[in-house]
């Protein structure tokens, strides 16, 4: 696993939880996994997209302890309704505790887009 961003959490705060936001109207789809501290045995704990009427909001489903050294990824596609030069994209993934986005824990792509476009990000969690 190459280029994992590290989120700090806090024990004291409250369960964390994932927003994907897709932005420049575009359709995006995404699938999320919480993997153990040695980047093996991934388990899916989300996916969606941002054409149906669901929200891209969910818990981890741990407490910051809990995850302290896991490693979370996110894989997300995103398609331009129309091909074409001169089109943007852009995705945020946002990290909380209590609403608060916590230290490090905006992660932010966005570019050119021709048609479609892949994006994988890795973060590993501490306390």
């Amino acid at each position: 696993m190459a280029n994992i961003r590290i989120v700090k959490l806090s024990s004291a705060a409250g369960p964390p939880e994932v927003e994907i936001i897709f932005g420049q109207a575009h359709v995006g789809s995404y699938r999320c996994f919480l993997w153990d501290k040695n980047g093996e045995n991934s388990q899916e704990i989300a996916h969606g997209n941002n054409v149906d009427p669901l929200p891209d909001k969910f818990s981890l489903g741990l407490s910051a302890t809990d995850l302290n050294q896991r490693i979370f990824s996110c894989e997300a596609i995103i398609s331009a309704p129309s091909s074409g030069p001169g089109q943007l994209f852009s995705l945020t993934i946002l990290f909380r505790q209590d609403g608060i986005v916590v230290s490090n824990g905006m992660i932010q792509h966005n570019g050119a887009l021709d048609d479609s476009k892949a994006l994988v990000e890795f973060v590993r969690f501490t306390v």
